[in-house]
């Protein structure tokens, strides 16, 4: 498998290849608690976690990676996970708040503020999702299962119920399948058009 070619990256950090086993990824699609309370192997110290954009900011458990295109949104959603800021007094009668790291491994496409490690592509394809999914396999996980990616147009998980949410969450399945020959066998899904596309635990 070539990280350039198979996975269409253009580059690598160093961080390529550095780690193994099981992998949960998780989305922010509706499911992603039902799909987390049933899933056959739940998050432990030995069993690796990625947040996709939003999700890392709610998860009750802090995650090994958290992935997604559009950088630039890290350094705001980072201070909403209740262990992502720190208050250091105040100023003029004003509390300061300061984002601090938190022990979680940022991926994205570009460089910007907190992203710790930047797989260049050609242009995004498909969701977020798929790019942390690349990015995943490029790091060697080899047992990967996905939370939360539905991709069925059912809404996101901070959608409000009667809302279905962008189509987003209706992303075509082209680009996924456009990589099928790499994440068969090493992805499956817990619910979803991604299910049927890849299999279930």
């Amino acid at each position: 498998m070539s990280l350039t070619g198979d996975l269409g990256f253009l580059s690598v950090p160093k961080i390529a290849g550095s780690f193994s086993g099981r992998l949960i990824i998780c989305g922010s699609g509706r499911c992603l608690w039902d799909d987390l309370h049933a899933c056959t192997f739940t998050p432990t110290p030995t069993i690796d976690t990625m947040a996709i954009k939003q999700a890392g900011m709610h998860l009750p458990f802090r995650p090994t990676h958290w992935a997604g295109a559009h950088g630039e949104r890290f350094q705001f959603m980072v201070p909403l996970r209740y262990e992502g800021y720190y208050f250091r007094g105040m100023d003029n009668g004003q509390r300061q708040v300061h984002t601090q790291k938190l022990g979680v491994i940022i991926h994205s496409d570009k460089q910007w503020p907190l992203v710790d490690h930047v797989w260049s592509v050609p242009r995004l394809i498909g969701t977020s999702a798929l790019f942390g999914v690349r990015v995943a396999i490029a790091l060697g996980y080899e047992d990967i299962l996905l939370c939360g990616v539905p991709l069925d147009n059912t809404g996101r998980y901070y959608d409000a119920p009667w809302n279905k949410g962008v189509d987003l969450n209706m992303a075509g399945m082209g680009e996924w399948e456009e990589f099928l020959p790499v994440l068969k066998g090493r992805v499956r899904s817990m619910s979803g058009r991604t299910r049927d596309l890849l299999g279930g635990p």
